[in-house]
C-alpha cells in the first residue's frame, strides 16, 4: 500500500527522493516525459474535464474529482518507475492546515534553492510545446513556469478560508453534504478554484497550470479531501449513469477508480479532523 504523505512533513530523504522524481521525469522527451503528461491538463492536449457536462438525458456528467484521481494514479507511477520505487507516494500539499495559513505554500515548493547552491525541481518546470493560434498557426512555448511574488498576493490562506466559511462550503460543510455532485460542484468552485487563484501565475491559468510542480500537490489534497468525504458518506456514492464514463485518455471507467484501496494507495492523514 503506498502512502501519500503531507510534503510538510517529509523526511529529508524522503523530499530529496522526490526531487529527483521530478528530475528525472523532466529530462524525458517521449509519452513518459513531465511535459507530455502535463499536456494531458491543459495546453496542448486539453483532455481535462472542469465544469460538469450533460448527457442527451439531461444528466450530469461530472468528471472532475474522478478524472483528476486517475491522472494523479498516472502520474505517480510514472515517477515510482523513474526512481525504481514502487512504494513512492506522491504528497499532498494540506492547504487547510494551521501550518499553511501562516507560512503559505511550503517551503520545500517555494524555495528557488535548496541545498546550499542546487536548484529546486519543485519550484518550476520548463515548458515546451507548440499549440495553434487563433490566425491558424502555430506557436511555441518555451519557458519556465512561473508564481508571483508572494509579497504580491492581494489575500492571504487565511482570508481564503474565511471566503470558505461565509459562503458555506468549508471542509466541515462539504463532508456533511451526502450528494455527490453537490460535494463536488463546491469542492472544485471553492478551494479547488481558489487555491489555483491564489497562487497565480501560471497555476492560475489552465493552459498551464500543470505545469507548475506545485499543481500536483494541490491536486492531491483534493483527492484526500474526496477519499475523506467518501469514509463518511460512502465510497460507491455517485450516480448510476457516471460509473460507465470513460475517463479519457485512459482506458478507465468512473467506478474503477472510486476506491483508493483498489489502486493500492491511502492519505497518511485520512480523517475530517
Amino acid at each position: 500500500m503506498v502512502i501519500r504523505k503531507n510534503i510538510s512533513n517529509l523526511t529529508a530523504a524522503e523530499l530529496s527522493e522526490l526531487r529527483e522524481g521530478f528530475k528525472r521525469l523532466y529530462s524525458r522527451i517521449d509519452n513518459q516525459g513531465f511535459n507530455y503528461i502535463a499536456g494531458f491538463h491543459g495546453w496542448p492536449r486539453q483532455m481535462c474535464s472542469h465544469a460538469p457536462e450533460y448527457d442527451w438525458n439531461g444528466r450530469q456528467i461530472a468528471k472532475f474529482l474522478p478524472w483528476h484521481r486517475m491522472y494523479l494514479f498516472h502520474f505517480e507511477y510514472l515517477l515510482q518507475q523513474a526512481l525504481q520505487d514502487p512504494n513512492f507516494g506522491l504528497p499532498y500539499w494540506n492547504w487547510r492546515s494551521e501550518q499553511s495559513l501562516v507560512e503559505g505554500i511550503p517551503s520545500a515548493i517555494s524555495e528557488a534553492i535548496v541545498n546550499n547552491n542546487e536548484a529546486n525541481s519543485l519550484f518550476k518546470s520548463h515548458m515546451r510545446f507548440e499549440v495553434r493560434n487563433p490566425q491558424g498557426g502555430i506557436d511555441l512555448i518555451n519557458r519556465d513556469t512561473v508564481r508571483p511574488d508572494p509579497t504580491s498576493r492581494r489575500t492571504t490562506l487565511r482570508e481564503l478560508v474565511n471566503n470558505m466559511r461565509l459562503r458555506q462550503i468549508d471542509l466541515s460543510n462539504l463532508y456533511a453534504n451526502p450528494d455527490f455532485n453537490q460535494f463536488g460542484e463546491f469542492l472544485r468552485t471553492g478551494y479547488h478554484n481558489g487555491i489555483h487563484t491564489w497562487v497565480g501565475g501560471d497555476m492560475g491559468v489552465v493552459e498551464f497550470a500543470a505545469y507548475d510542480p506545485l499543481f500536483w500537490f494541490h491536486h492531491c489534497n483534493v483527492d484526500r479531501v474526496w477519499a475523506i468525504w467518501q469514509t463518511i458518506n460512502g465510497i460507491d456514492t455517485v450516480p448510476p449513469h457516471l460509473r460507465d464514463v470513460i475517463l479519457t485518455p485512459y482506458e478507465t471507467t468512473v467506478r474503477d477508480v472510486l476506491n483508493i484501496t483498489s489502486l493500492n494507495y491511502d492519505y497518511s492523514s485520512n480523517s475530517s479532523g
